[in-house]
């Protein structure tokens, strides 16, 4: 187990790309919490990602990306999707996007629905751009507390996670709006930082 604190440098950059590349687990900073990162295309990676959460397989986890570009051969771009993601991202929204094959991304994902992040912070964005999509969970155990500090994050998972990354408190310290823009109706499938209101959607 190694911990980094930010702003990154050249080196430690690389060492993340590296672990990250070898299916290796990296906790990293976000605008919300902090996330336990992992390959979603390596399903070594994944299930290990699983295992150190303590969470069971079918609840499929969020990739997070640099930008769109990195999924658009994985998922359908609604009309929706784009104004969506133009006017709220990157930030503490996660959108549900329509996937174009049911088979792709088994593990992170539903077989129609898959979540995706682009994150406002100034760590994740260098590792998302260099390595590509990383999973987008929180980095705690399953149903205990929500890792706002890197400290809450080790207690929890230990030298389990190869790498921990410290950019002190989370911005907001919780959640992340999940919203569907699958369809033409928008729906808020999980309450967090964004608003209904903000997103201009009356809920149910």
């Amino acid at each position: 187990m190694k911990k980094f604190k930010s702003p990154l440098d050249d080196s430690q950059l690389e060492e993340v790309i590296e672990v990250l590349e070898n299916d290796g687990t990296v906790v990293y900073p976000t605008d919300t919490l902090y996330g336990l990162g992992a390959n979603p295309f390596s399903e070594d990676a994944v299930r290990r990602m699983f295992e150190i959460k303590r969470r069971p397989l079918d609840q499929p986890v969020s990739i997070a990306v640099y930008d769109i570009s990195q999924v658009r051969e994985y998922v359908e771009l609604t009309d929706l999707a784009r104004h969506t993601t133009r006017e709220f991202l990157p930030g503490p929204l996660t959108i549900l996007l329509k996937k174009k094959d049911p088979d792709s991304l088994p593990i992170v994902s539903s077989r129609t629905r898959i979540g995706i992040r682009i994150l406002d912070h100034p760590v994740a964005l260098p590792i998302l751009e260099n390595f590509g999509p990383i999973t987008s969970t929180s980095a705690n155990l399953h149903h205990y507390d929500l890792p706002c500090d890197v400290e809450e994050a080790i207690k929890q998972l230990g030298d389990t996670v190869d790498i921990y990354i410290d950019s002190g408190r989370c911005r907001y310290g919780q959640e992340s709006t999940v919203l569907d823009v699958s369809s033409d109706s928008p729906k808020i499938i999980r309450p967090g930082v964004i608003s209904h209101e903000r997103l201009r959607i009356n809920e149910e």
